[in-house]
């Protein structure tokens, strides 16, 4: 399905998010691998600076403008939402033991792999959902708010 205009600035953050969650796997594309810090200590610092600058941002305002303005309109689409909240704080939380951790590495890479799973996810069944449930004219209202909050794009995540 087409994506509705309201929700392309949002799947493009999703390709760099995506392109970023591949370069932290152990197993992601070598040219993305290789964007990386080399010490286990600037990775993570790397990690850190890109969800406090990007994707925290990105949770911010999916959840604020879009799962905000889009929920109490069926119960599937309801419980959908909390399951992805649910995930943006599974991710949040795995980046928070990212410093206690003793196979750091490890954590990057479950990191990398549930924030994949996650957009995926996203874009899959969210994303569609939203436009099979919410009539056009209610995103494009969303759009105008979703463009007014100050928000970095993801180019250059990796």
């Amino acid at each position: 399905m087409r994506r509705h205009a309201t929700l392309v600035p949002l799947t493009r953050d999703h390709h760099h998010i995506l392109l970023f969650a591949q370069s932290l796997r152990t197993d992601g594309a070598p040219s993305l691998r290789a964007l990386l810090p080399k010490t286990v200590a600037e990775r993570m610092e790397h990690v850190r600076a890109v969800f406090a600058s990007e994707i925290g941002p990105h949770f911010r305002l999916e959840e604020e403008v879009l799962f905000a303005g889009v929920r109490g309109r069926r119960p599937e689409l309801d419980k959908l939402l909390d399951e992805i909240v649910d995930d943006h704080r599974a991710i949040e939380g795995l980046l928070e033991s990212l410093g206690d951790s003793e196979k750091p590495d490890e954590v990057i890479d479950a990191l990398g792999r549930f924030l994949e799973l996650h957009v995926r996810r996203e874009e899959r069944a969210l994303f569609e959902k939203i436009q099979e449930v919410v009539p056009s004219e209610d995103l494009t209202a969303l759009s105008d708010r979703i463009a007014l909050l100050d928000r970095s794009t993801l180019r250059g995540a990796v």
